[in-house]
């Protein structure tokens, strides 16, 4: 998942945006933005170190 979050981040600032639209199946089923990837990503990190 971190994967995706990261290609979603590179799309958002290569792009300079702040929100990107997730659809499945063509549906709208929420937003992914800027500040909530950093800070997922972020933590992730922080939570990884901690358990090494």
């Amino acid at each position: 998942m971190d994967d995706d979050l990261n290609q979603a981040l590179k799309l958002l600032v290569r792009h300079d945006l702040n929100q990107l639209l997730v659809l499945k199946e063509g549906q709208l089923v929420g937003f992914l933005n800027r500040a909530d990837i950093i800070r997922y990503l972020q933590l992730s990190q922080e939570l990884g170190m901690k358990s090494k």
